[in-house]
């Protein structure tokens, strides 16, 4: 979402220099380029999305898995330190761990013992072989399907760095944040399947052949009713004796994104895993379409008409906005009520400082 502000801001460049002067127009034609190419982007990450679930599940399996794992090589009865001080590996707990592993004493650990190893540590006790061979993949270096004392040495310290161990005091909350991970993912998972059951969902060419057509549409009927809204605004503020800039951002947002708001807080009112993720998704999807399909056709008009770009108080709150929104939502998988709060307060905060910048500092 961050990324989707880059053509504001070269656009705004071309304001160093004469919009209708070569230069000028060159920065127009890239930012409508960016916002293009960005909207590509998002199309084709909202095709592989399912394949991006996957990956994240598995890794959310991948660390769970190492966490759990660590965790048990903790629970051992002579209760050493796995890391030292220092944050290295204590090697000789580590090697004395191997040895409790290998069962028949023989210095290599293989497949058989692997697996009695996971049935012992994972509380449910289903061990399938996807699991085994993750493991033996991290281990087996030689891949000669046994793990000996120095593949499993280099193997447990570079578990360790993946889950940034710097003690072993806090395995257990790195170990807790794995798992809820991994729990939100399979509800999500279940969620969708008992959703599709009794359903005839249609078919990947059937979505992608919709959505082309409705971009085609939208982008069509953008195009289309651009001057007729603007001279719209234009007209209904001189008649009504209300500012255009209320009209323009405080009316026209409303109307546009009203069918957006309603849609949110219906899926949010189900209170499910899938309809909070679907309800971030499309507050997120909006914002994107926004900055680039949206920003991409104005730009082409202001561009292909040598119309001139000065809109940047508005770019100065949008990159604003968006930054804050995207900078707090990007480090978080759980949005606390708070802030909401911040989402709210953004709104009439932008209002306030686009008024100040245009008629107050000047910048109109």
């Amino acid at each position: 979402m961050i990324l989707s502000i880059i053509p504001y801001i070269v656009a705004t460049i071309s304001m160093a220099f004469d919009n209708t002067s070569s230069i000028g127009k060159l920065f127009l034609l890239l930012a409508c380029i960016l916002s293009l190419a960005g909207l590509l982007a998002y199309c084709l990450y909202q095709i592989f999305t399912p394949w991006v679930q996957q990956r994240r599940k598995e890794i959310a399996q991948k660390m769970f898995l190492k966490a759990t794992m660590i965790d048990r090589f903790l629970r051992h009865e002579d209760r050493a330190s796995l890391i030292d001080e220092n944050g290295n590996l204590n090697e000789g707990f580590a090697r004395r761990l191997f040895w409790k592993i290998d069962l028949d004493k023989d210095g290599a650990v293989d497949k058989k013992e692997i697996s009695l190893l996971l049935r012992a540590t994972l509380a449910h006790g289903n061990v399938d072989d996807t699991m085994v061979e993750h493991f033996m993949q991290e281990y087996d270096t030689d891949q000669n399907n046994q793990i000996t004392v120095e593949e499993f040495l280099n193997g447990t310290e570079k578990w360790c760095k993946d889950l940034k161990l710097h003690s072993q005091n806090n395995i257990v909350e790195k170990r807790d944040e794995a798992e809820e991970y991994l729990n939100d993912l399979i509800s999500l998972e279940q969620e969708e399947e008992e959703e599709a059951e009794g359903e005839n969902p249609p078919t990947k060419s059937q979505i992608i052949t919709k959505a082309i057509f409705l971009l085609i549409i939208g982008t069509f009927l953008a195009a289309v009713f651009a001057d007729p809204l603007v001279d719209a605004v234009n007209d209904f503020s001189t008649a009504s004796y209300i500012p255009s800039f209320f009209i323009s951002f405080v009316l026209l947002p409303f109307a546009s994104n009203s069918n957006e708001a309603v849609s949110s807080i219906l899926f949010a009112a189900r209170k499910k895993k899938k309809n909070m993720s679907l309800t971030y998704s499309q507050i997120y999807g909006g914002v994107t379409m926004n900055n680039t399909m949206g920003l991409g056709i104005f730009l082409a008009v202001v561009y292909f008409r040598g119309l001139v770009w000065d809109f940047s108080s508005e770019v100065v709150i949008v990159c604003l906005v968006v930054i804050v929104m995207g900078l707090l939502a990007s480090f978080r998988r759980i949005f606390p009520t708070w802030m909401a709060g911040i989402a709210l307060i953004l709104y009439p905060i932008s209002l306030g400082l686009v008024a100040i910048l245009d008629y107050v500092v000047g910048w109109e």
